[in-house]
Protein backbone atom coordinates (compact mmCIF):
# COMPACT_ATOMS: atom_id res chain seq x y z
CA UNK A 1 0.00 0.00 0.00
CA UNK A 2 1.26 3.46 -1.16
CA UNK A 3 -0.26 4.77 2.52
CA UNK A 4 2.03 6.16 4.90
CA UNK A 5 2.42 4.32 8.79
CA UNK A 6 1.63 5.66 11.63
CA UNK A 7 1.68 3.65 15.29
CA UNK A 8 -1.83 2.80 14.98
CA UNK A 9 -1.89 1.44 11.99
CA UNK A 10 -3.29 -2.43 12.10
CA UNK A 11 -0.84 -3.15 9.47
CA UNK A 12 1.86 -3.10 12.42
CA UNK A 13 0.34 -5.91 14.51
CA UNK A 14 -1.17 -8.19 11.22
CA UNK A 15 2.26 -8.24 9.87
CA UNK A 16 3.90 -8.65 13.56
CA UNK A 17 1.26 -11.61 14.01
CA UNK A 18 1.71 -12.83 10.13
CA UNK A 19 5.65 -13.24 10.66
CA UNK A 20 6.34 -13.54 13.86
CA UNK A 21 8.60 -10.95 14.33
CA UNK A 22 10.33 -10.77 18.01
CA UNK A 23 12.03 -6.70 16.99
CA UNK A 24 10.00 -3.97 14.86
CA UNK A 25 11.81 -0.91 14.58
CA UNK A 26 10.90 2.64 13.72
CA UNK A 27 13.27 5.53 12.31
CA UNK A 28 12.81 8.03 13.13
CA UNK A 29 9.67 8.32 15.50
CA UNK A 30 8.43 11.73 13.73
CA UNK A 31 8.28 9.79 10.20
CA UNK A 32 5.55 7.23 12.12
CA UNK A 33 3.58 9.35 15.08
CA UNK A 34 1.10 10.28 12.11
CA UNK A 35 0.44 13.75 10.17
CA UNK A 36 -3.25 14.11 11.80
CA UNK A 37 -1.91 14.45 15.32
CA UNK A 38 0.50 17.28 17.03
CA UNK A 39 4.11 15.61 18.96
CA UNK A 40 3.83 18.05 21.33
CA UNK A 41 0.32 17.19 23.11
CA UNK A 42 0.31 14.30 25.47
CA UNK A 43 -3.42 12.86 25.03
CA UNK A 44 -2.67 12.79 21.43
CA UNK A 45 0.71 10.86 21.56
CA UNK A 46 -0.70 8.50 24.13
CA UNK A 47 -3.50 7.35 22.45
CA UNK A 48 -1.34 7.41 19.42
CA UNK A 49 0.85 5.02 21.27
CA UNK A 50 -1.72 2.71 22.72
CA UNK A 51 -2.50 0.52 19.59
CA UNK A 52 1.65 -0.39 19.64
CA UNK A 53 1.88 -0.98 22.84
CA UNK A 54 -1.43 -3.00 23.10
CA UNK A 55 0.54 -4.65 19.74
CA UNK A 56 3.70 -5.26 21.85
CA UNK A 57 2.25 -7.04 25.02
CA UNK A 58 -0.10 -9.21 22.92
CA UNK A 59 2.48 -10.56 20.91
CA UNK A 60 5.91 -9.91 22.70
CA UNK A 61 7.80 -8.52 19.96
CA UNK A 62 10.17 -5.54 20.73
CA UNK A 63 9.37 -2.42 19.46
CA UNK A 64 12.63 -0.09 19.25
CA UNK A 65 11.95 3.72 18.53
CA UNK A 66 14.74 5.97 17.56
CA UNK A 67 13.67 9.62 18.62
CA UNK A 68 15.60 12.98 18.78
CA UNK A 69 16.40 15.35 21.02
CA UNK A 70 14.95 18.85 21.31
CA UNK A 71 17.12 21.53 21.74
CA UNK A 72 16.75 22.50 25.47
CA UNK A 73 19.76 22.30 26.93
CA UNK A 74 19.94 22.51 30.33
CA UNK A 75 16.62 20.42 31.17
CA UNK A 76 16.75 17.02 32.47
CA UNK A 77 17.22 13.92 30.23
CA UNK A 78 13.72 12.89 30.58
CA UNK A 79 12.50 16.26 29.22
CA UNK A 80 14.84 16.47 25.96
CA UNK A 81 13.23 14.07 23.61
CA UNK A 82 11.18 15.34 20.94
CA UNK A 83 7.54 16.08 21.53
CA UNK A 84 5.59 15.56 24.33
CA UNK A 85 6.63 13.76 27.60
CA UNK A 86 4.47 10.96 26.84
CA UNK A 87 6.55 9.94 24.00
CA UNK A 88 8.83 8.72 26.69
CA UNK A 89 6.12 8.41 29.77
CA UNK A 90 4.57 5.66 27.04
CA UNK A 91 8.10 3.50 26.60
CA UNK A 92 9.17 0.95 29.19
CA UNK A 93 12.38 1.93 28.53
CA UNK A 94 14.89 4.97 26.72
CA UNK A 95 18.36 4.85 26.41
CA UNK A 96 20.03 8.12 25.03
CA UNK A 97 23.15 7.94 23.37
CA UNK A 98 25.47 11.24 23.19
CA UNK A 99 29.31 12.05 22.19
CA UNK A 100 31.53 11.47 25.29
CA UNK A 101 32.42 14.74 26.94
CA UNK A 102 35.78 13.47 26.93
CA UNK A 103 36.49 12.23 23.50
CA UNK A 104 33.81 13.28 20.96
CA UNK A 105 34.71 10.48 18.55
CA UNK A 106 33.19 7.85 21.15
CA UNK A 107 29.65 7.66 22.17
CA UNK A 108 28.20 6.90 25.14
CA UNK A 109 24.61 5.10 25.61
CA UNK A 110 22.85 6.17 29.14
CA UNK A 111 19.84 4.78 30.69
CA UNK A 112 16.96 7.87 30.35
CA UNK A 113 14.35 5.87 31.45
CA UNK A 114 13.85 1.92 32.78
CA UNK A 115 10.89 0.94 34.80
CA UNK A 116 11.57 -2.74 33.99
CA UNK A 117 14.83 -3.20 35.98
CA UNK A 118 17.76 -1.38 37.78
CA UNK A 119 19.52 1.17 35.49
CA UNK A 120 22.80 0.07 34.82
CA UNK A 121 25.72 2.06 33.71
CA UNK A 122 26.50 3.83 30.85
CA UNK A 123 28.26 2.31 28.26
CA UNK A 124 30.92 3.81 26.17
CA UNK A 125 31.53 2.89 22.44
CA UNK A 126 32.88 3.49 19.27
CA UNK A 127 31.93 2.79 15.80
CA UNK A 128 34.38 2.17 12.96
CA UNK A 129 33.87 1.34 9.76
CA UNK A 130 30.51 0.34 10.53
CA UNK A 131 31.56 -1.51 13.19
CA UNK A 132 30.36 -1.12 16.84
CA UNK A 133 32.79 -2.04 19.98
CA UNK A 134 31.67 -1.15 23.53
CA UNK A 135 34.43 0.05 25.44
CA UNK A 136 33.64 0.32 28.93
CA UNK A 137 31.18 1.23 31.09
CA UNK A 138 31.06 4.80 32.58
CA UNK A 139 29.55 6.76 35.27
CA UNK A 140 27.77 9.14 33.28
CA UNK A 141 24.14 9.87 33.70
CA UNK A 142 21.81 10.42 31.11
CA UNK A 143 21.08 13.87 32.69
CA UNK A 144 24.85 14.77 32.66
CA UNK A 145 25.40 13.31 29.13
CA UNK A 146 22.58 15.89 27.86
CA UNK A 147 24.03 18.78 29.57
CA UNK A 148 27.72 18.12 28.85
CA UNK A 149 27.85 20.53 26.21
CA UNK A 150 26.00 23.21 24.44
CA UNK A 151 24.43 23.49 21.09
CA UNK A 152 27.34 24.79 19.32
CA UNK A 153 29.07 21.62 20.46
CA UNK A 154 31.05 23.67 23.33
CA UNK A 155 31.36 22.60 26.62
CA UNK A 156 28.79 24.18 29.04
CA UNK A 157 30.12 26.08 32.19
CA UNK A 158 27.87 28.56 33.72
CA UNK A 159 24.19 28.26 34.94
CA UNK A 160 23.93 32.04 32.55
CA UNK A 161 25.04 30.05 29.54
CA UNK A 162 22.51 27.12 30.26
CA UNK A 163 19.53 29.97 30.74
CA UNK A 164 20.29 31.83 27.90
CA UNK A 165 19.97 28.53 25.91
CA UNK A 166 16.69 27.22 27.68
CA UNK A 167 14.94 30.55 26.80
CA UNK A 168 16.50 31.04 22.80
CA UNK A 169 14.84 27.56 22.19
CA UNK A 170 11.98 28.01 24.39
CA UNK A 171 11.34 31.57 22.45
CA UNK A 172 12.09 30.00 18.62
CA UNK A 173 8.47 29.78 17.70
CA UNK A 174 7.86 33.79 18.74
CA UNK A 175 6.85 35.06 21.81
CA UNK A 176 5.20 33.42 25.04
CA UNK A 177 4.02 34.89 28.28
CA UNK A 178 6.17 35.30 31.11
CA UNK A 179 4.13 32.54 33.28
CA UNK A 180 4.50 29.96 30.39
CA UNK A 181 8.11 30.44 30.13
CA UNK A 182 8.42 30.31 34.19
CA UNK A 183 6.49 27.12 34.08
Amino acid sequence: SDEALSFADKRIGETIRRTGAKLIIFDPLTSYIGEDISINLANEVRSRMNYLIDVAKETGCAVVIVGHMNKMSGAKALYRSLGSIDVVGSARSCLLIGSSPDDPSKRIMAVQKCNLAEKGKAIEFSIDSGKVSFLRQVDVTADELVNAFSSAGKRTNTKLEKAKEVLACMLTDGPKLQRDVMA
